[in-house]
């Protein structure tokens, strides 16, 4: 091959690639606009405060379902920060219930978090996701995080079999990945910092 063939080619490839990358980039950038994130911080990583962490995440959870019943991402999102006072007053509740007397925070926030891999082959991207962030007491224990709504954490709260992924991922439309989000992934983490 001519210098000028390996040229045109190489140039064509890095098109080619470059178009691809930016279609999937726009796509992700689409499901992270949809969802909205839960994030718990428990107070410490003892035994005692971990538990706590998920009886908090499942009253939460369960209670969410009913408030986000029938809404769309923009409403879900705008009904999370009108509320933030009922969810610290969850969390407080079964703080109390629990014999604790530490105190809750609700905050909405937009913060980094990895590809999460779902079963089935699905995955939600690496970025930036705006979140309800819960912090009980110190807030220095290791964090639970999941996708808050649509409700796919849901069924881990209320013990029930998942209902299907896909299910839950038509609700916000184009969100059924295949591919790998190494290359996302990186991005996303050099952008963060």
């Amino acid at each position: 091959m001519r210098r000028t063939d390996i040229t045109l080619l190489l140039g064509l490839l890095t098109a080619i690639a470059v178009s691809s990358f930016t279609g999937l980039a726009a796509e992700c950038e689409e499901v992270r606009g949809e969802v909205l994130r839960l994030h718990i911080i428990p107070n410490s990583d003892s035994a005692a405060d971990q538990m706590l962490k998920y009886a908090i995440r499942d009253r939460i959870l369960i209670d969410a379902a009913d408030i986000f019943a029938g809404q769309d991402s923009t409403g879900a999102k705008e009904l999370a920060a009108q509320r933030l006072g009922e969810l610290e007053r969850i969390a407080d509740e079964v703080i109390a219930e629990h014999g604790y007397t530490y105190k809750s925070s609700a905050v909405i926030v937009n913060m980094y978090f990895a590809t999460r891999e779902y079963d089935g082959g699905l995955a939600a991207p690496a970025g930036r996701y705006d979140a309800v962030r819960i912090i009980i007491g110190e807030g220095c224990g290791q964090n639970w995080w999941c996708i808050m709504f649509p409700p796919m954490c849901l069924p881990a709260a209320a013990g029930e079999p998942a209902e299907r992924i896909e299910d839950k991922l038509e609700e916000i439309g184009e969100l059924r990945y295949t591919p790998k989000f190494a290359v996302v992934e990186w991005v996303e983490s050099v952008r963060n910092r």
